[in-house]
């Protein structure tokens, strides 16, 4: 296993300029095709192409300045080459070979893919994006994010005006419909842009625009905006079955659809989207797959999961908190603070239905009571797709610290298949107690989501920097220790959610997740024989004292509250520094005790360590454990 320890990592940064005589280029994180396209492009330009791969270079190998043009940042370098190297995106390649030398660059934008709505040939915000090793489309369908520029030769109103303004000329020019436009992808400023670029990360983008437009068409009711197709004459109405509907219902008669025409329908099941969007459009519905408690009056589903359900408890409770802000700050408007006034599109209640409510609106030709089609209740996530997973937490889930800076993470849930519940039903942990696993894994999501972190569903393909496992994963896993990084075999650290939570109560990123208690320890814990044995320890530095501590608790060992004055209540006396006897209050206050008494094992550090890595207490009267202080005289 590689030894990481003389590595740092390159963080990106600006390029101010680039001297064609002096330029190495090197590749990382592409196939080699990517490699030959990239190289192609650069042919004619005085650059020196790196053979080797950019984890094998060193100094000697290079001379001037080393450019690593990396798919994803996460480059690392040997400290002898931290001077002379700096990590590009993709975009170098195109703005070298076209004499662009000032630009600057990054990965902030990384894993997203952007459409640039443009009314011009300025490309400048379209290069910004790529610059930043973000994607580009062409389809606004395609997007995650679609992207209004800056105005250019408006006068009057704020940014929030121009782009709305924008996103009108938008609709206009490429036709959309009522009912697509509400199933967009979410809408920004370059303004969002800006801040990405300010923090060094992807931030949550709230579907701000999107919504607020069509609040005011509501309030306006107006929607001239919107491209109408044109209507054809009408077929025969036949209803039979619910297929049989689909296939025979004209456009027009779509067009004309009244039923559920104050309904705003969204859709917690990505396969379910489809056929949604075809019913609401026949029932005059508005159909999204982003669920908004302010606006949403249905959300589809199979089945009623943990996840749906705490997914709908935090928006609804995000949807509060944001009504009691707009709430106060409209009655402060209006009034002076001395009244308070109702909001328009508050405070309705959600309902959760199947997709056969909707077939039955449509065979009924009239709106049904929703109390005959409620999803049954699932006890479990199973099943539910790793991309509505996603979706749900992006919705409800904010950005509140950095601490983790855009790290990503998974969880190997498999891991924690042995962990059971107590007679309660309550799953106890050491870093917090559970109802069910659902509940543990959504806990972890939660916490490093929130603290900057991104979460990759956990596969065996998925290249995270981080994989989360439970104790008693490897037993021998200590033994390793020592021997470098501890990583999986895609190139994982190897951590236990304890080194999460470590990092969370600092406010840091703290790189010592191979501590013996941020790892997966080779045994479940606690172990309900260690419970016998009564530790103390001593001659132990502070540092290795708090790790062992922590480790005591964990295993369940017993603790003798005053083993300072009382020692002999401990069955054993675990001693570090073995040099230092002499030094130690505990053995010198054991030394004084004359009952005849049976004296707690005097062992060594060896002696916790087996019984910890073995799960069983070692035997302290063994040679290899046991400390002699007959001899010994204490100052």
């Amino acid at each position: 296993m590689q030894d990481l320890s003389e590595e740092i990592v390159i963080k990106p940064k600006p390029v101010e300029k680039v001297v064609a005589e002096s330029v190495n280029v090197a590749f990382e994180g592409f196939t080699k095709a990517q490699v030959q396209g990239l190289v192609g492009k650069l042919e004619g330009s005085n650059v020196n192409i790196m053979q080797n791969p950019p984890s094998n270079l060193n100094k000697a190998k290079v001379n001037g300045q080393l450019f690593v043009v990396s798919n994803n940042g996460a480059y690392k370098a040997p400290a002898a080459l931290q001077a002379q190297t700096t990590v590009v995106p993709v975009q170098w390649v195109e703005d070298f070979t076209q004499g662009i030398v000032h630009a600057k660059y990054g990965f902030a934008l990384s894993n997203c893919t952007f459409f640039v709505f443009s009314q011009d040939d300025d490309e400048t915000l379209e290069r910004l994006v790529k610059q930043n090793n973000g994607e580009l489309t062409q389809s606004y369908a395609q997007a995650k994010l679609i992207v209004m520029p800056k105005p250019q030769n408006i006068l009057g109103g704020n940014q929030t005006e121009h782009t709305n303004r924008l996103i009108r000329l938008f609709i206009q020019s490429h036709s959309l419909t009522y009912e697509s436009f509400t199933s967009l992808p979410t809408i920004v400023s370059s303004h969002y842009i800006d801040d990405c670029l300010s923090s060094n990360t992807l931030l949550e983008a709230e579907p701000t625009y999107n919504a607020g437009l069509l609040f005011t068409l509501y309030l306006q009711g107006d929607r001239s905006v919107f491209y109408t197709p044109p209507k054809v004459a009408k077929k025969e109405k036949r209803q039979k079955t619910v297929g049989e509907l689909l296939e025979t219902v004209s456009r027009q008669q779509a067009d004309e659809g009244i039923i559920l025409e104050d309904c705003v329908i969204a859709v917690a099941e990505q396969e379910l989207y489809a056929r949604a969007f075809r019913l609401c459009n026949l029932l005059g519905a508005v159909v999204t797959d982003q669920i908004t408690p302010q606006f949403t009056t249905h959300v589809i589903s199979s089945k009623i999961t943990p996840m749906l359900k705490q997914s709908l408890t935090n928006l609804q409770t995000k949807a509060v908190d944001q009504l009691n802000k707009l709430t106060k700050l409209t009655s402060d408007t209006i009034t002076g603070g001395n009244s308070s006034t109702a909001i328009i599109g508050y405070g309705h209640n959600m309902k959760l239905v199947t997709i056969e409510w909707l077939e039955q609106c449509l065979v009924q030709g009239a709106r049904v009571a929703e109390e005959s089609f409620v999803p049954e209740v699932a006890q479990s996530n199973a099943g539910v797709s790793s991309e509505d997973i996603g979706r749900m937490r992006r919705q409800q889930y904010n950005v509140k610290r950095n601490t983790f800076n855009g790290m990503t993470f998974a969880i190997k849930q498999d891991s924690f298949g042995q962990t059971v519940a107590n007679e309660e039903g309550i799953i106890v942990t050491s870093f917090g107690e559970f109802t069910s696993l659902d509940d543990m894994f959504e806990f972890m999501a939660r916490n490093i989501i929130e603290n900057g972190g991104k979460l990759l569903p956990t596969d065996t393909y998925t290249r995270s920097n981080y994989i989360i496992m439970d104790d008693g994963t490897n037993p021998k896993i200590w033994e390793l220790l020592g021997q470098g990084p501890l990583v999986d075999h895609l190139n994982r650290k190897i951590i236990h959610y304890r080194w999460v939570d470590h990092c969370i109560q600092r406010n840091t990123l703290i790189d010592d997740c191979d501590k013996m208690h941020l790892l997966p320890l080779p045994n479940k814990v606690p172990i309900p024989s260690f419970s016998q044995a009564i530790v103390t320890l001593t001659l132990f530095e502070k540092n290795d004292r708090e790790v062992f501590e922590f480790l005591v608790g964990l295993y369940g060992f017993g603790r003798n509250a005053d083993e300072k004055q009382r020692p002999h209540r401990s069955t054993h006396i675990v001693v570090h520094k073995v040099e230092m006897l002499a030094q130690s209050a505990t053995l010198k206050a054991l030394s004084m005790i004359k009952t005849q008494r049976e004296r707690p094992k005097v062992v060594s550090l060896d002696w916790l360590i087996d019984s910890m890595m073995f799960g069983q207490v070692q035997d302290g009267e063994q040679e290899q454990y046991r400390v002699d202080v007959s001899q010994v005289r204490f100052k």
